[in-house]
């Protein structure tokens, strides 16, 4: 996948689990805003990755990610940088949204 073929969303942005976006709005609470953005992940990163149905929670999003990561990338004979999701996976751990 490159900066051209990666999917956006409507808005423009690209989908991520970040700590300034998912991780803050599930410190906050709001379980809707969360819900609502994990259906727009599925929508625009992991179904086209190959997830079947939209994650329930982080925990969930970030397995799947990880693992259709993997294999997209083995299918595509590419090799994906690591760093940034394990920088966001040790956030999300620090903050006890994954374990």
């Amino acid at each position: 996948m490159t900066k051209a073929t990666r999917p956006r969303t409507p808005d423009g942005g690209y989908p991520v689990i970040d700590k300034r976006g998912l991780l803050e709005q599930s410190l906050r609470g709001e379980t809707d805003l969360v819900a609502a953005e994990l259906e727009k992940l599925w929508r625009f990163l992991l179904g086209p990755l190959g997830m079947k149905k939209p994650p329930g929670n982080l925990q969930e999003a970030v397995g799947s990610y990880v693992s259709a990561r993997a294999d997209a990338a083995e299918r595509l004979g590419i090799t994906v940088p690591e760093e940034l999701g394990r920088q966001v996976s040790a956030a999300l751990r620090r903050h006890k949204r994954i374990a």
